[in-house]
């Protein structure tokens, strides 16, 4: 079996699903920016596979639920250096999450009569909370968690 390299770009659509233009801006990206913490031909102890491909390996690792074993054969390398390649370069792969552009919903009232966003303000207003059948949603917009409140009865 032939260990998979960046060197063919029916490989990087297949692992990443982006085109290989868009990995090798990523891959530059990553270069650029962290620099000397993932550049190749320093002193010490060289890694075993190029920048490319250890991308690669990090984006099959999170794309599949392939263990470090597996990652090692596939790659041609060893566990312990697939386990090394995933603990530098996931963290600085890792998506981040986008800035929210509006406010944050913190609070849903679903009334009979329609939906209202409740801030702490709006909620010591009486007559929304006393609508029968309200239901009161907390909803963290971060991890998209819906919570069911009971609606408090005045």
């Amino acid at each position: 079996m032939q260990p998979i390299s960046a060197a063919n770009t029916g490989a990087i659509q297949l692992f990443t699903g982006s085109p290989p233009d868009e990995f090798t801006e990523i891959v530059t990206g990553l270069e650029r920016a962290v620099g000397e913490e993932v550049a190749d031909g320093l002193p010490g102890r060289q890694w075993s596979l190029p920048l490319a491909d250890r991308v690669l390996l990090v984006a099959v690792y999170y794309r599949t639920d392939a263990t470090v074993r597996q990652l090692g054969a596939m790659f041609g390398v060893t566990r312990p250096a697939a386990g090394r390649v995933l603990a530098r370069l996931g963290p600085l792969l890792a998506l981040q999450p986008l800035p929210q552009r509006r406010m944050r919903i913190e609070k849903v009232l679903i009334t009979p009569e329609g939906v209202a966003f409740v801030t702490d303000d709006a909620r010591a207003g009486k007559g929304r909370a006393e609508a029968p059948g309200a239901i009161l949603l907390n909803v963290d917009t971060g991890t998209r968690l819906v919570l069911r409140v009971p609606v408090p009865q005045d």
